[in-house]
């Protein structure tokens, strides 16, 4: 997320760097919105009683508060599909989901850099992205 605020020309490629996060994974995701909307969307807890190999439905918490389920051997924690693989083409157009996926050396996507490609403009407003595995962890691209 460095540096905080990165100004490009339209048609310019930035390469986002993970080959260095040995002991902690990140992402890049466009726009914030999305971002934002699968952080929500993820680690959600629910109980299942037959395991996954079992034909029967996750239910919801019987707890609000950990260990959430009755019976914790029960306990799942589900994520948003979208939280861990890329997401998107390689090309941010302002509104679509383009995310670096979660990376560094410990993640399932390994350490790879990640390309993404700036075709517009960003007007008035700057392109917001954050970091899935850290939402708080945020930056903005100016493009002319």
């Amino acid at each position: 997320m460095y540096p905080r605020k990165l100004v490009l020309e339209k048609g310019d490629t930035v390469q986002l760097h993970f080959d260095s996060l040995n002991y902690e994974p990140h992402s890049a995701t466009f726009p914030v919105d999305v971002g934002k909307e699968i952080v929500r969307g993820s680690f959600y807890p629910s109980c299942d009683p037959d395991g996954d190999a079992g034909p029967g439905p996750d239910n919801p918490p019987d707890l609000e508060a950990p260990p959430f389920c009755a019976d914790p051997t029960q306990l799942e924690l589900n994520f948003d599909p979208r939280f861990v693989p890329v997401g998107g083409n390689g090309t941010f157009r302002g509104a679509d989901l383009e995310s670096s996926g979660v990376r560094g050396l410990l993640s399932p996507l390994g350490d790879d850099n990640w390309d993404l490609a700036f075709t517009r403009t960003s007007g008035d407003e700057p392109f917001r992205y954050l970091c899935l595995v850290h939402p708080w962890m945020r930056g903005r691209v100016v493009v002319r």
